[in-house]
């Protein structure tokens, strides 16, 4: 049984290499510009915030709104208004300096826009 797979391994890698040679390179796209990655990046975290907030006030039933899964939707709408509210007040990328900057290059690093 072993000899079987070790043979169909070492068939397939000599197929594999035969085909690569007629393999195109993948074109680079053009980057994503950083207020893209930026903006995805403030509606997460706005959102997870929000959603955070709501999970530590549904147990103590403060509003009883957010029994149930209210929370989470109300959780979900706040957030997407707040990230659009900021992300249309806040700097670009491009005139940004100081603690700006550094909130940006944080954004960038750590919360990725989804693919």
């Amino acid at each position: 049984m072993e000899t079987t797979g070790t043979l169909f391994l070492i068939w397939l890698a000599h197929e594999l290499k035969g085909r690569t040679a007629y393999m195109h390179a993948e074109q680079p796209g053009t980057p994503e510009a950083p207020d893209r990655r930026i903006s995805w990046s403030v509606y997460l975290l706005v959102t997870v915030g929000f959603a955070v907030v709501f999970a530590g006030l549904a147990p103590m039933e403060l509003f009883p709104v957010l029994s149930g899964g209210a929370g989470f939707w109300i959780a979900l709408l706040l957030g997407g208004a707040t990230g659009l509210v900021v992300n249309l007040v806040r700097p670009r990328y491009e005139r940004t300096a100081g603690r700006w900057r550094v909130f940006y290059d944080f954004l960038l690093e750590q919360l990725p826009p989804p693919d």
